[in-house]
């Protein structure tokens, strides 16, 4: 994660990672601190990375999940994998038909589900069984990410006769979900 702090410049990026290194988020162990570099003050976390990576989790207890297949989910994302798309129909509210986010294309460099065990807080180290959908893209598609990853789902809850592994696809190309 990029952390983005901002000084009066009198201290160098060296005295920055020092003293994050000793505060006590990091000497507990909760935070760890590799880099610190000094960039313009124009930069932007945001606007200024080549690609974004996004976790989601989907639990797999309860009835609903029980019928909900991972391997299918995956199918799914698999099929965006490496194109170049328009998410625009995955935008949220009303100005996703507005401004230049038209003609912004994504490519995910990496789409995928997968089981894991998410351990509980209470001790619990085996955890309860969720799905992590991982997707590594080079726009950033923050509140995107919950729609696809609901498409997907729903699809993948389908019947197996009426499902459709290219639905993500479609509604890009369409524009509209």
């Amino acid at each position: 994660q990029v952390v983005n702090i901002v000084t009066s410049g009198e201290m160098t990026s060296e005295e920055i990672l020092r003293r994050l290194q000793e505060a006590e988020p990091a000497q507990t162990g909760r935070v760890v601190f590799y880099d610190c570099v000094r960039t313009p003050r124009s930069f932007n976390s945001r606007g200024c990375a080549t690609w974004r990576r996004y976790l989601y989790l989907v639990p797999l207890e309860g009835p609903a999940a029980a019928e909900l297949s991972v391997g299918y989910v995956n199918k799914v994302f698999q099929h965006v994998e490496g194109k170049e798309l328009p998410y625009n129909a995955f935008a949220f509210g009303e100005m996703r038909n507005k401004g230049n986010g038209l003609l912004d294309l994504c490519t995910l460099y990496r789409s995928r589900a997968f089981e894991v065990r998410v351990p509980l807080a209470d001790g619990d180290y085996e955890g309860v069984p969720v799905m992590c959908v991982e997707l590594v893209g080079t726009r950033f598609l923050r509140r995107m990410v919950r729609l696809l990853v609901g498409t997907a789902v729903q699809e993948a809850l389908k019947p197996a006769s009426e499902r459709d592994h290219t639905i993500l696809q479609q509604i890009c190309n369409s524009g509209d979900r």
